[in-house]
């Protein structure tokens, strides 16, 4: 495994430096459409940031299997995390109820799937992961469903031999 926190990093850190000085800061840009057109930016910056420095095919799909989400202190674990109790299988909405840890590396297992914020249509941080929860010891319940990651608290490290496309919505 190696670690691409600095890769992921970079790229949250251009998605959120575009929305903000590109389209928020402007107030006729500040609709849907722009959301639109700024999601649509997120694969060519996938494939440039990400992809081409770790050689990797990225096809149409951003992150996915091989991209695992571990606590920033391995033997801390993650302090909290938001798991989408009304729409598991979608990242992009649902009802996001916090569990506190820490849940350590070991009882846990996150594939790393797109970035979040609260409110797309607002100053934007990205300070979140969306993970999928492939491994959930003291909430077997909630494997398969999305959760948040505070980007924070975690680091983000890279399986090439487990690499499966995730579709981007």
């Amino acid at each position: 495994m190696t670690d691409v926190t600095d890769l992921v990093q970079r790229y949250r850190l251009t998605l959120r430096h575009i929305w903000n000085t590109c389209f928020w800061s402007d107030p006729n840009l500040r609709h849907w459409e722009s959301v639109h057109s700024f999601r649509a930016l997120k694969l060519p910056l996938f494939r440039s940031l990400i992809a081409e420095p770790l050689d990797l095919e990225a096809g149409d799909v951003i992150f996915g299997a091989g991209f695992v989400v571990v606590s920033e202190m391995s033997g801390d674990g993650l302090p909290r995390v938001h798991v989408n109790i009304r729409e598991p299988s979608r990242p992009d909405e649902g009802t996001w109820m916090p569990l506190d840890g820490p849940f350590r590396d070991v009882d846990v297992g996150l594939t790393l799937v797109d970035l979040f914020d609260w409110t797309p249509l607002a100053w934007s941080d990205l300070r979140y992961y969306v993970v999928l929860i492939e491994r959930f010891l003291s909430h077997p319940d909630k494997v398969g469903h999305h959760a948040l990651v505070d980007t924070t608290c975690a680091r983000v490290l890279y399986n090439s031999g487990e690499r499966v496309a995730q579709v981007i919505s």
